[in-house]
């Protein structure tokens, strides 16, 4: 059985995020996970393969330590926003989404084309991967402008397929698939949304993308004989608003070279994204002109 887990950043970079003062949802505005549709899936793919799924979000999310009492925001039946704690007493943002084919789990990173509002106070924490952004202010005014964040902002994301979840567990999951499906353009509408505005519909067209540059590229890949599990080999892509790949570079590696070339290759060979052609100039342009994989080949067998 041969698995290649792709975790895709559709950003240039880490650097830049938002962290809260307080709690920028309240109480009233959130329900457990265990009572939403989605949230029983998500804690039921957790508890049947926590071990891989930890290993997976471990460096990304700190979804993998759900409990059925966590607190999230539902946004519709494939979209809740997470809010949890850090050490330093902050609060953050995360996202869990799913497609037809994958779930995804994402970061919120700094926003540059929306300003934050005067009612609000910013201020700037110079950390490692570059500046964090501590908002703080009116309860009502921190919760419009985190919705804002989670309806506009770039994000950065960890994309689990439903076929691995469903090899190790040897059975079908009820998995619902979202409304952008792969074989229809990628930048559909779906039902209103009255929480955030119809921005929702951008975030799920660009998980779906991200979804189904996963899936080309895994169709493509073949395994070297001295691939084995720990190695991972990420690269940057760049395209072309057709969708056309114009370079694959090698960013950072921890694999034998023929899996790096087995990784470009499979890249190059997919020549162009056709099916980016649908999305909107703007998402392209933020999320797919220029992005990171990263590749890591599993082999349950060993």
């Amino acid at each position: 059985m041969r698995k290649l887990i792709i975790i895709s950043a559709v950003i240039l970079s880490l650097a830049g995020c938002y962290e809260f003062k307080t709690p920028p949802l309240s109480d009233k505005d959130l329900r457990p996970i265990s009572e939403t549709a989605f949230g029983k899936v998500i804690l039921k793919v957790f508890a049947e393969h926590k071990e891989v799924i930890g290993e997976v979000l471990s460096e990304y999310s700190d979804a993998h330590m759900l409990s059925d009492d966590y607190q999230v925001l539902p946004i519709n039946d494939d979209f809740i926003v997470l809010q949890s704690k850090e050490e330093s007493g902050n609060w953050k943002l995360e996202l869990i989404m799913r497609n037809s084919t994958h779930l995804i789990f994402c970061k919120l990173l700094e926003n540059n084309k929306i300003k934050v509002p005067q009612s609000l106070q910013e201020t700037k924490k110079n950390e490692m991967m570059g500046e964090t952004g501590i908002i703080d202010g009116p309860s009502e005014e921190l919760k419009k402008f985190a919705l804002k964040l989670v309806e506009t902002s770039p994000k950065v994301c960890a994309a689990i397929p439903y076929s691995f979840i469903k090899e190790i567990s040897g059975e079908q999951m009820a998995l619902k698939p979202t409304l952008v499906e792969l074989d229809e353009p990628i930048v559909k509408e779906s039902a209103p949304i009255t929480t955030i505005g119809a921005g929702v519909t951008n975030a799920q067209a660009v998980a779906s993308a991200t979804a189904y540059v996963h899936d080309e590229v895994r169709k493509r890949w073949k395994r070297p004989p001295d691939a084995r599990n720990g190695m991972f080999v990420e690269v940057r892509v760049r395209l072309e608003p057709t969708g056309e790949v114009i370079s694959v570079e090698v960013v950072s590696r921890d694999a034998t070279d023929a899996l790096v070339t087995s990784v470009r290759h499979a890249v190059l060979k997919v020549g162009r994204f056709d099916k980016l052609r649908s999305l909107d100039r703007e998402i392209f342009d933020a999320n797919f002109r220029e992005f990171k994989i990263r590749f890591r080949p599993e082999d349950l067998r060993l």
